[in-house]
């Protein structure tokens, strides 16, 4: 049974992804690109999928968390222009809303973008209303909304490894990253984003054992220059979907869309 508006989330992806299949790329590219932005993995091979998964990357292919936290980062900034003033906090706030909720919609409500939406969404709100929040309650809360809309997304893969890989983030991380002490700022996010991979890893290595039945040990090497790309390519293929093709400039972003 699919709901009217999973069938709109549904048809608005599949409007973007002819978008894409516009673009001076291969098939494989494509295929890539759709899957990364939009969740759209119906054009991904199995060969393909392979090989990121053997690379160890097979998450920046699933929209979750990062893509999520990409997409509100970029926004935050352009956010962050507007003078600071009351009103100015709810119209960023009403923005930032309605657009994370339009990014969840065209990623085709996967299970893990919905579940880092709710996180943030209640991020937003408290931080808004000045409110001190907790990461776990926060976490759990989400878990709660999507268990009562729909109890069978427990036994989804995608719930599954998208909480189990935050509640390891947020319980190892800051565990591992004290097992170093790095002063020097340009070692200093490496070595937050290379901590970050590790416990996400650790946290969800017994459930790809047992879905997938492999674990892929170049993690480390592979994720942070793949996550750089993704945070450039991301919020720069959205812009490029979203724009009008009449928009002075817009064939410079396709050809950096392309070359990325």
């Amino acid at each position: 049974y699919i709901s009217a508006l999973e069938n709109m989330a549904i048809q608005t992806q599949q409007g973007f992804v002819e978008e894409i299949n516009q673009l001076n790329l291969s098939d494989e590219e494509k295929a890539v690109l759709a899957t990364l932005t939009l969740g759209y993995r119906k054009t991904m091979d199995r060969e393909l999928q392979k090989r990121f998964s053997l690379a160890g990357v097979s998450h920046i292919l699933s929209v979750s968390g990062f893509h999520v936290a990409v997409v509100c980062g970029f926004l935050s900034f352009f956010f962050c222009l507007l003078p600071r003033s009351q009103i100015n906090r709810w119209i960023k706030y009403i923005g930032m809303m309605i657009l994370l909720w339009s990014f969840v919609l065209i990623t085709g409500l996967a299970v893990p973008s919905i579940r880092a939406g709710i996180m943030y969404s209640l991020y937003l709100t408290g931080s808004t209303f000045r409110r001190v929040g907790d990461s776990y309650n926060t976490l759990a809360a989400a878990a709660f909304c999507m268990l009562a809309y729909n109890p069978y997304y427990l036994f989804d893969i995608g719930f599954q490894l998208s909480y189990l890989a935050v509640f390891s983030i947020l319980f190892l991380q800051p565990r591992i990253k004290k097992m170093i002490e790095v002063r020097n700022p340009i070692i200093a996010y490496p070595w937050e984003a290379l901590t970050v991979t590790v416990a996400a890893q650790i946290g969800t290595v017994i459930l790809c054992l047992y879905y997938f039945g492999e674990f892929s040990l170049v993690f480390l090497f592979t994720n942070l220059p793949l996550t750089l790309l993704s945070t450039l390519l991301i919020p720069l293929a959205l812009l490029w979907l979203l724009l009008p093709s009449w928009l002075p400039g817009i064939q410079w972003l396709q050809m950096s869309v392309e070359y990325i």
